[in-house]
């Protein structure tokens, strides 16, 4: 029957972010994916904060998310969680022309779920022929790879990709000829989206790690939606990037099999967390990144060739750039100036 105030609440809200991000957590979550995920999941969705909209960006794997805040959401909202500007493999996005930018290193794989709803669009408002057509290879296409998963396969014979990629080309070169009159609209946009971004569409076909759609994206921003339904908006963007932090501990957690409760008590405790978290594997050569990098923050240059020594990996230029990025702060400057 005890009171609990809103200040108390923050002020344990405080306290467990500042937990989560001295542990380093924040860190082994980033070196995780730069070092072990082969494909990445990336979204965005905007955050009302005092007011003013902001962005919470998303990086996700089947092992963890990470989740930051920021007032951008283009490029340089994008990498301030020192992932996407570090990463090489390969990443699954909405399409959003950002995840396309040069400075980037990834391979790229589209949300086929955003292409299906536009063919659908395109097919039922329009009456387009093609449409339909390339709605029905993609499922054909999406049912050939999940038999072929049930079946212990490891990727589709290289005669049926090359069959696939003929079809497609003919189903856009037919799309074209059947809007020939228009050089704009949604139904041109869409076309010459899957024209330029044919390799980015059919990745999940050739690498079988690569998904059908980017719903673990969207999923992973799910419980901050509801959260804004309820309350409306953050009064702080240090009270949003707490949030992001506890999250991404929370759902990480959870993806590693862990009682996410438990683990807060290790960490509360005083307790490795990321040992408890973490494989054992895993959490060895992640430790020794989050030590490199507060050794390069320092900057003595002997203490980095003997850490370079000890590190389990080959460190790449990469990785190196990532070390270089330091730790991940929290996001607190002052929204932009809107001239």
């Amino acid at each position: 029957s005890l009171s609990l105030s809103a200040g108390t609440a923050n002020a344990i809200v405080r306290r467990v972010s500042a937990k989560i991000l001295g542990s380093g957590f924040m860190d082994a979550e980033r070196f995780f994916i730069l070092l072990f995920e082969k494909v990445l999941g990336v979204d965005e969705t905007s955050a009302c904060v005092n007011g003013r909209n902001a962005w919470v960006h998303t990086a996700v794997t089947a092992n963890v998310t990470l989740l930051s805040a920021h007032w951008r959401r283009g490029y340089e909202g994008m990498v301030y969680a020192g992932v996407l500007q570090f990463y090489t493999m390969t990443i699954i996005s909405d399409c959003w022309a950002s995840y396309f930018n040069e400075n980037f290193g990834f391979q790229h794989a589209v949300c086929n779920g955003h292409i299906l709803r536009e063919l659908v669009a395109a097919a039922y408002f329009r009456q387009q022929r093609w449409a339909v057509e390339m709605f029905d290879l993609l499922l054909e296409i999406f049912t050939a790879k999940r038999n072929a998963v049930e079946q212990g396969d490891k990727s589709l014979p290289q005669e049926c990709l090359d069959d696939v990629r003929k079809r497609y080309q003919r189903i856009v070169a037919d799309g074209f000829i059947e809007i020939a009159d228009e050089k704009k609209g949604k139904t041109y946009s869409l076309l010459e989206r899957l024209r330029k971004l044919e390799d980015a569409v059919l990745a999940f076909a050739v690498d079988f790690n690569v998904d059908f759609t980017n719903n673990a994206s969207e999923q992973s921003l799910r419980n901050l939606k509801v959260a804004l339904r309820a309350m409306g908006q953050f009064k702080t963007m240090t009270g949003l990037a707490d949030y992001c932090i506890i999250q991404s501990f929370m759902d990480t957690c959870r993806k590693q099999g862990h009682n996410p409760f438990e683990m807060l008590r290790i960490l509360l405790s005083g307790g490795d967390i990321i040992e408890a978290v973490f494989d054992a594997k895993y959490a060895a050569p992640i430790k020794q990144m989050i030590k490199f990098t507060d050794i390069v923050a320092a900057g003595v240059s002997d203490e980095i060739e003997d850490a370079l020594l000890e590190l389990p990996i080959s460190i790449t230029d990469e990785l190196r750039a990532a070390v270089s990025y330091g730790r991940l702060k929290v996001y607190n400057d002052p929204p932009p100036v809107i001239t």
